[in-house]
């Protein structure tokens, strides 16, 4: 339904204005699917954790109308 995405879009808006990347971790490809359209990479496999398969994502700032 979007709503996700749009209170994702509404956070980033705001780190995007600040200059500030953007971190987060997700144990779902669901999700991170969602976290790469809105411009996140894939970084490293949490090891250890007792999450399966969780994911470091970064997002660094976006100029205002790129992305």
């Amino acid at each position: 339904q979007g709503v996700g995405g749009a209170l994702l879009a509404h956070g980033l808006e705001r780190a995007d204005r600040e200059g500030l990347p953007s971190y987060l971790v997700s144990s779902n490809e669901h999700n991170r699917r969602l976290y790469r359209r809105h411009g996140f990479g894939d970084g490293p496999i949490i090891e250890g954790s007792r999450v399966a398969a969780p994911m470091a994502m970064l997002r660094e700032p976006m100029a205002p109308g790129a992305g």
